[in-house]
């Protein structure tokens, strides 16, 4: 999912900008949105939960007997959840139509510079 993730977010940095200079650029920021900001989130996410990945005395897991003791299962719900309702915001119609319009009209705009350019 990540993989797809990111070809789409390349996929929209080209449609997007035309221009050479302002690549390098959108190439870096759609790194940062695929990859940098969703690390922050995801660590924050795992301090805040810290508390689910030790064991029933407060220790640390360092076995599987721990982690199997643990309540760190919270945490994978927790995933499951923020999934689930990414995807139910993307099915959303207006949601949708967005999307398709904001792709539609960087396309446009693409054309008309190359034409503009050639």
């Amino acid at each position: 999912m990540l993989g797809t993730a990111t070809y789409h977010a390349f996929r929209k940095s080209f449609i997007v900008c035309s221009y050479r200079d302002f690549v390098q650029y959108l190439q870096y920021y759609s790194l940062q949105m695929s990859q940098g900001l969703p690390n922050i989130i995801g660590a924050i996410l795992y301090n805040a939960c810290s508390h689910w990945f030790r064991d029933p005395d407060g220790n640390k897991i360092r076995s599987i007997q721990q982690y199997v003791n643990a309540n760190s299962v919270y945490f994978t719900y927790l995933m499951l959840g923020l999934c689930m309702f990414n995807a139910l915001v993307m099915l959303l119609p207006p949601v949708k139509r967005w999307i398709s319009r904001v792709e539609e009209n960087s396309i446009a705009n693409n054309e008309a510079r190359a034409q503009d350019g050639a």
